[in-house]
């Protein structure tokens, strides 16, 4: 029984993961000229699940997981890792993330340039925010990079 509810949980869960709206426009148009890729502290199994099940899967390389440094933000490592993967320098790299102390501190130690998705963050405070950007949603992205090139 116990076994039953775990899988009816984790088929609701996972049913319910969909991009928000422009996120997948606002996606292909960042590809068409840019390498994307994720820098997680989650475990990669799940990682994945979560990227193949809201269909996200292919527009990401490297998805840099726990797995891969079994450090966790803000380590340097994690996001070592990844400009290593794509083959960019620090400078020639935006982090977005949702998190001022792991995501936007993290990235700052290595020297990329970031972003602060604030429609995804928990306890913001504004004090520890020292993003480079902000954005209130994800569409605003694009106004970011034309930002950032200039």
């Amino acid at each position: 029984m116990k076994q039953a509810a775990i899988i009816a949980y984790t088929k609701k869960k996972y049913g319910l993961l969909r991009p928000q709206p422009k996120v997948i426009q606002t996606l292909t148009s960042l590809k068409s000229s840019y390498k994307l890729g994720i820098v997680t502290d989650a475990p990669r199994d799940k990682a994945w699940q979560r990227l193949v099940l809201s269909g996200l899967d292919l527009f990401f390389y490297p998805v840099v997981t726990f797995n891969d440094t079994h450090e966790e933000k803000p380590s340097v490592n994690p996001f070592k890792r990844a400009l290593s993967l794509l083959k960019v320098r620090p400078d020639e790299a935006l982090f977005v993330g949702d998190n001022t102390r792991k995501d936007i501190i993290g990235a700052k130690k290595v020297g990329i340039m970031t972003c602060l998705a604030k429609y995804g963050c928990l306890n913001y405070v504004p004090e520890e925010d020292v993003a480079d950007y902000k954005i209130e949603r994800f569409e605003e992205l694009k106004r970011v990079v034309k930002d950032v090139e200039e």
